[in-house]
């Protein structure tokens, strides 16, 4: 078994970015939600193989905004994504690819 970790940094963000960003239950207006741009490519059924794409700004992650807006929010109100934060304005990201194979 092998137990595989990607940490990013863009050289902005005060910490290692070794996971994906959520909410907990009280910091959103929805409930648990995680705050990321990621989309999986391929997979197959037994993941033996998968491929995903994360988009990992380049500017300073907005952590303090995602939770604070969420927070502020009644539960009526649409959830404030990464996307409103306008963090890819200018196409300022990176694409990172993640392929896994193995039996």
């Amino acid at each position: 078994m092998i137990c595989f970790a990607l940490t990013l940094w863009n050289g902005r963000d005060p910490i290692l970015k070794e996971r994906l960003v959520g909410l907990t239950g009280n910091q959103g207006n929805h409930g648990e939600d995680v705050k990321e741009c990621y989309f999986y490519l391929d997979s197959t059924p037994t993941h033996s193989y998968m491929r995903m794409l994360y988009k990992y700004p380049q500017a300073e992650f907005p952590f303090a905004q995602l939770r604070e807006e969420n927070q502020r929010r009644g539960r009526s109100a649409p959830e404030f994504e990464l996307l409103d934060t306008g963090i890819f304005e200018g196409n300022r990201y990176f694409d990172v690819f993640v392929e896994q194979s193995g039996e």
